[in-house]
């Protein structure tokens, strides 16, 4: 299937799917990327809150964060392919969801 009969199946031109794609993939991309660095930002107070209160349980919430900062922040290769080639990605996306291909 190409673009153009995927769109023609949900009743949408070809340029409007392609929009809708790229704008969703940036959105979802962009907001791993936050929480990957909310998740690191929250990391750094919990250790810092652990030093000043001398608590050496804070090193596993810590760790958590950490890991799940760097987990997340791992997706910014993904928002850079949605912001500097987005036709490449968003044909690379529908031919993977959709089973469609350029024409």
């Amino acid at each position: 299937m190409t673009i153009a009969e995927i769109a023609a199946q949900m009743g949408v031109t070809p340029e409007t799917l392609v929009q809708e794609v790229v704008a969703q993939g940036t959105a979802n991309a962009t907001a791993l990327v936050v929480l990957g660095a909310l998740a690191i930002v929250l990391a750094v107070a919990v250790l810092v809150v652990g030093a000043i209160r001398d608590y050496e349980v804070c090193i596993l919430p810590f760790v958590f964060f950490a890991f799940l900062g760097v987990w997340l922040l791992a997706n910014a290769v993904d928002l850079v392919n949605w912001k500097t080639a987005p036709e490449t990605t968003v044909n690379q996306y529908i031919v993977e969801h959709y089973g469609g291909g350029q024409e």
